[in-house]
């Protein structure tokens, strides 16, 4: 209750203007309990129940103001805004969070309506004769996206730096149930039954999440209904085996979803 008063006191007396803001998941729902931190100010706020919070402007601050918003489920964001001391008071710019979860795993997690949706890791597997091979994924897991814009958040080890030297790539992966391959004594039918990535990979962008480990993956254009997968060249392209060992556990397998 002292508490209570003393916090209505200092609102109810003081004539510094204040500055409001909500903190959301990616999904639009209020987030409580998150520590929202001013630049300059000693005191946090902490969101409520409806992911409200407010702070007091002190008098003098002008220009940009810097928020950062932490809890230990989600992915801390910082925003700005533009103040400027001689603004009305109802034109004081608010504040929005849009927060991601923490992934509890590393790899791939797409973003659904309402949820992540974890893509599975496979190991691939390789149909070879001594002169010819195809390597491809015998299973292709469960899950699927049902926006054919999707976005995908990648949980590594790796920096973003790391991650365009290893060749990420999406490749859109096509059933091959049998083929003639070249043997020592000249071609052989054998039977393939793996998905097999397309020759030419999907291009998508790579933005940190203000985390070093994490990122948003996405699209410059709508994908085809089909099956696809995250692989690095040498996991699901053109594979040396024994060559994806160097490479981070989370890396070592193919991460298979369905566009329907």
């Amino acid at each position: 209750m002292l508490a209570f008063l003393v916090s209505f006191a200092l609102f109810g007396c003081s004539e510094d203007p204040t500055i409001s803001g909500t903190v959301n998941d990616i999904w639009n729902k209020p987030v409580e309990g998150v520590s929202v931190i001013m630049e300059g100010v000693s005191e946090e706020q902490i969101s409520n129940s409806s992911g409200s919070f407010t702070f007091v402007i002190p008098q003098g601050k002008d220009g940009k103001l810097r928020f950062r918003a932490v809890h230990d489920k989600y992915l801390y964001d910082v925003e700005m805004v533009s103040y400027s001391k001689d603004v009305e008071v109802e034109e004081i710019p608010s504040i929005a969070f849009s927060l991601y979860p923490k992934p509890e795993d590393k790899g791939f997690f797409g973003i659904g309506l309402q949820e992540y949706i974890p893509l599975s890791g496979e190991k691939t597997r390789r149909v070879a004769t001594k002169l010819e091979s195809y390597n491809g994924l015998a299973n292709v897991g469960s899950s699927t996206m049902m926006n054919r814009s999707p976005r995908f958040v990648f949980h590594t080890t790796l920096r973003k730096e790391e991650i365009k030297q290893i060749d990420l790539h999406l490749y859109q992966l096509n059933f091959k149930e049998k083929e003639d391959l070249k043997g020592v004594l000249g071609e052989t039918s054998i039977e393939i039954d793996l998905w097999i990535p397309k020759e030419v990979p999907i291009d998508f962008s790579i933005k940190s999440l203000d985390q070093h480990e994490m990122y948003l993956l996405e699209f410059n254009q709508d994908l085809a209904k089909g099956l696809y997968a995250f692989s690095t060249k040498d996991v699901l392209g053109e594979n040396t085996p024994g060559k994806e060992l160097a490479l981070p556990k989370e890396l070592q397998v193919a991460y298979p979803f369905e566009i329907k």
